[in-house]
């Protein structure tokens, strides 16, 4: 029992690392001027009206940058985290009801226990 509650942990631990964001919502951008290069890495739906790149000195000035965050990629990633949240908390809360069960079974007296909480809101 205690090896399939490990791999289920891992499993859980695996998938939460795996779950990212970045490539489907990150752009790179390379501007080239003689031998000059500029890159840009910012979320896709990022946009700017006009960028410069001062010769004498290398300043890049980027004229009314306006971005907003890819809602659907951030909202399924946020939902994809909170089912995995509830999943590691019910198996948490299953794993304390059988030791609980065969702990009575076994005649040792066992203290009421408050339910895993899997609110991942941040306060």
């Amino acid at each position: 029992m205690k090896t399939a509650i490990g791999a289920a942990l891992i499993a859980v631990i695996m998938c939460g690392c795996a779950s990212k964001t970045g490539n489907i919502v990150t752009a790179e951008m390379v501007f080239r001027h003689g031998t000059n290069e500029v890159r840009i890495s910012q979320p896709k739906d990022t946009s700017f009206e006009d960028l410069m790149v001062s010769p004498s000195d290398g300043t890049i000035r980027v004229k009314k940058y306006r971005s907003t965050a890819n809602e659907a990629a951030i909202a399924s990633a946020e939902k994809q985290a909170e089912a995995q949240a509830a999943m590691f908390g019910a198996m948490i809360q299953s794993a304390r009801d059988m030791s609980d069960a065969y702990m009575r079974m076994n005649g040792i007296p066992v203290q009421p226990r408050q339910p895993v909480s899997t609110n991942t809101a941040a306060k």
